[in-house]
């Protein structure tokens, strides 16, 4: 039987171990306190996903950083052994034990690391150091395994597609920082940046993704078939959402929130019936106050 839900992001904890200098949880959240997922609210998550979400998942782990709180991920793959999982982390924390215990479960996990280029800039941009050695691991065992990339100066691009290649990386997602104003010349630098990799033999055939979020529209099913738990138990629309309190739409012990979920719903249709082009709801609330 189809059940509410498709998706799931689950944030473990709200502590991170790096310091991006475009981290959108610090704009919005900065003076909130940081917390780890207790087991009693692991346990009322699950079994509030079991109810909730399509066997089999996905299940996305977020934070905050992950890796952080390893042995919780382990105790949740191991309670839901055949479930599809996702994980994005930062890469610092890598260790053999974990990569060996992911590798077990390979036709079961997705990982997706955040990296930001060459050593230099990842250490510029997010102020942790990589295990170069362990991400190439990653990419050479998983099949499933990825890069995302937040683009702070598109002037970086081509370097990092080059380095990325060195590791064995087989794809790479990039994005503009979230909720900063880009420079002018932002998206024709990557467009100049592009036809560079175009014209490499080593980058030419990596795919390379570089979103627009002023002008690409992409679904979105927050609030819809995906939503997000809170390392306190709180249910969000989405994972970017958790920020913002209000629009919290229910917890794990008590369920959704049914009038909170369809004035979020509501909200969501009318952004959309208005035409403007937006990927992600929070950009307007950012700006503007609402997602109205």
């Amino acid at each position: 039987m189809k059940k509410r839900f498709e998706e799931l992001w689950l944030c473990l904890t709200t502590k991170c171990n790096a310091s991006c200098k475009y981290c959108w949880w610090q704009k919005f959240a900065k003076n909130a306190p940081r917390y780890d997922m207790d087991r009693r609210t692991i346990d009322a998550s699950l079994d509030f996903i079991a109810k909730n979400v399509n066997e089999g998942g996905p299940i996305t782990f977020f934070g905050g950083e992950p890796l952080l709180k390893f042995d919780s991920i382990q105790y949740i793959m191991n309670k839901f052994p055949v479930w599809n999982y996702k994980i994005f982390t930062n890469a610092s924390l890598l260790s053999e034990e974990m990569i060996d215990f992911f590798y077990d479960r390979r036709d079961f996990i997705t990982i997706v690391l955040s990296l930001d280029g060459v050593p230099e800039v990842q250490k510029r941009n997010r102020g942790v150091e990589i295990n170069y050695n362990l991400a190439s691991k990653v990419f050479s065992k998983f099949i499933d395994s990825s890069v995302t990339m937040t683009l702070y100066d598109p002037k970086d691009l081509y370097e990092a597609i080059k380095f990325f290649v060195s590791l064995g990386v087989k794809s790479v997602r990039s994005n503009p920082p979230e909720f900063i104003e880009l420079p002018d010349d932002y998206f024709d630098e990557v467009k100049r940046q592009k036809q560079m990799l175009a014209e490499d033999s080593q980058t030419r055939y990596i795919p390379v993704e570089v979103f627009n979020n002023k002008e690409v529209r992409r679904f979105c099913g927050c609030g819809e078939d995906k939503f997000s738990i809170l390392s306190d138990g709180a249910i969000y629309p989405c994972d970017v959402f958790a920020c913002f309190n209000r629009h919290k739409i229910g917890d794990v012990f008590s369920g959704i929130d049914e009038v909170a979920m369809r004035e979020f719903i509501d909200l969501k249709k009318k952004r959309e019936a208005s035409g403007a082009y937006c990927s992600c709801y929070v950009n307007h609330l950012y700006h503007y106050g609402d997602i109205s």
